[in-house]
């Protein structure tokens, strides 16, 4: 009889790919699963106007000679970077409340944000108002539209054709997806798990100082090391006979919605750590990619790079799991567990990763009040995030609330300098603010999870849920960005004859990078 580890597990990934029903919201009640389902009831919640920008897709052409195609952001170096503003405007055409803007994004053709902001205005002020919004690239209005608030309010997820603007060539009108409901439709405090990756196989040559193995590659996966602890997290979890056998952990077997870092190591983790979870048949069944948990992108961090999209990302992450699992038993029950999942893609689908060879501090920020954004204003009670460490670490440092800062400062300390041990989880609450913004309210370690000082790789604790004393002195800033040897599109595998024909460049670069030594900044992502 052949071992089932010598016979290839074949995985279908196009029957993976689902839109999650955590993205509608719903109709009535005050949050909670959002299990409704989008019609034609009428909202009745009341509470502040809420927009949810899901996304843009037909992005015409720039004007300029350039187009927003995938094959333009892989060839040219200006992809255009449109963003979004909508208002409200009464009978007369006055514009109440606020604008909201979304940010500036590379477009591919599509543009997805997937994240709510407030029009400063109550719900029932719509009712006799219009909506208007305008799409705009290099400070031209290239698609506009004005509607009746009353047709899109209420009415779940609304589909509605821009008016372009640019001339000249032909094009497909662009059309825009929205949700548009009241404040009270969401929960006011979310519990969020943070997850980190397990070890990669780039935290493993870094610890190693194999500089080689660094930068051959990009994206990298979880080490053999890295497997393990996410499948000691799955039995922990799996092994609670009970909910309160967890403790403060109890809402991970439950959750409502789980958010995945579409970068390899997160992906693997998530399906390795939660997968038999979420494929009970009470589970929740589905996973959700979220480009805006990957991790931060700093100068040398190949692991951070990426060049996939929507179903590349998932057919990778079977590949790397086969290699990962080669000449193991368990292996067909780890893809026979992904196979069951469903995974939503919907804001993978265009170039979801950083520009350039390092994420500036501006555009991080960005990046962090957009996620935070997601979060609170998911219609969810409880989320899990599968993400990186200097990411979550970069969220603490600016959403910890001054009272927790005050109440729990030697974990405050932790969490805001150091970074999750490797599978590490702890669990937050996230509130509106005194002054509408989302805040971090309270933050615990959980299952026997510590921090580090960040360039221990793991070897030395930090902080643990009983209050060990922080012991990280770290200066957080970015490295000073230089140009890169190899440009600013990386491929999946660096050739070994570029890596040798620069080998004094590379190498120089990496180890700088890998090690933080040059300047005792921030060393890798990770």
């Amino acid at each position: 009889m052949v071992p089932s580890y010598l016979v290839e597990q074949q995985v279908d990934c196009s029957r993976l790919v689902n839109a999650s029903k955590a993205r509608v919201i719903p109709f009535e009640g005050g949050g909670g699963s959002s299990s409704s389902s989008a019609g034609c009831k009428k909202q009745v919640d009341n509470g502040e106007c809420l927009v949810l920008l899901e996304f843009v897709k037909d992005i015409p052409a720039d004007g300029t000679g350039g187009t927003f195609s995938c094959e333009a952001a892989g060839s040219s170096k200006f992809h255009g970077h449109p963003y979004m503003k909508i208002w409200a405007e009464d009978a007369d055409g006055q514009r109440i409340g606020r604008v909201a803007e979304w940010p500036a994004k590379q477009c591919n053709g599509r543009i997805s944000w997937y994240s709510t902001q407030s029009l400063g205005i109550s719900l029932s002020m719509l009712s006799s108002a219009k909506l208007r919004m305008e799409l705009i690239s290099n400070k031209t209005v290239i698609g506009s539209l004005a509607v009746p608030a009353n047709e899109v309010s209420g009415h779940g997820v609304s589909v509605r054709e821009l008016d372009s603007r640019p001339t000249g060539f032909p094009w497909k009108p662009s059309a825009v997806s929205m949700q548009v409901f009241g404040s009270t439709a969401v929960p006011k405090k979310h519990t969020v798990f943070f997850v980190r990756h397990g070890e990669s196989i780039w935290n493993r040559a870094q610890a190693k100082m194999q500089v080689y193995e660094q930068v051959r590659t990009t994206d990298h996966g979880l080490s053999d090391k890295g497997r393990e602890q996410a499948e000691a997290l799955r039995t922990r979890l799996l092994s609670a006979d009970k909910p309160q056998e967890l403790g403060l952990a109890a809402g991970m077997l439950q959750p409502d919605v789980v958010y995945v870092s579409p970068l390899t190591r997160a992906v693997q983790t998530a399906i390795i750590s939660l997968g038999q979870l979420l494929v009970k048949p009470d589970g929740l069944g589905e996973l959700v990619l979220m480009p805006n948990a990957r991790e931060k992108l700093n100068y040398g961090g190949f692991d951070s790079w990426s060049t996939k999209t929507g179903l590349d990302i998932l057919q990778h992450a079977v590949d790397e799991i086969k290699t990962l699992y080669k000449g193991q038993d368990s292996r067909d029950d780890v893809l026979e567990t992904f196979a069951k999942l469903r995974v939503d893609i919907e804001e993978v689908q265009d170039r979801w990763w950083c520009e350039g060879v390092a994420e500036s501090p501006a555009q991080l920020q960005v990046r962090i009040d957009q996620f935070m954004t997601q979060l609170m204003y998911s219609p969810h009670n409880t989320a899990v995030v599968v993400g990186h460490s200097h990411f979550f670490r970069a969220v603490f440092k600016k959403y910890l609330s001054n009272k927790f800062k005050a109440e729990r400062t030697t974990l405050a300390k932790c969490l805001s300098d150091g970074k999750l041990s490797n599978c590490g989880v702890c669990r937050v609450e996230v509130e509106v603010g005194p002054d509408g913004l989302p805040v971090i309210t309270s933050a615990e370690l959980v299952l026997n999870t510590t921090t580090i000082p960040d360039g221990d790789y793991g070897v030395n604790g930090c902080c643990t849920n009983t209050g060990v004393a922080c012991r990280s002195d770290i200066d957080n800033e970015m490295f000073e960005e230089e140009e890169m040897p190899f440009g600013d599109q990386l491929p999946d595998r660096l050739p070994d004859q570029l890596l040798k024909s620069s080998a004094e460049a590379s190498a120089a670069t990496a180890v700088r990078a890998a090690t933080g030594a040059a300047t005792g900044t921030d060393s890798v992502n990770r």
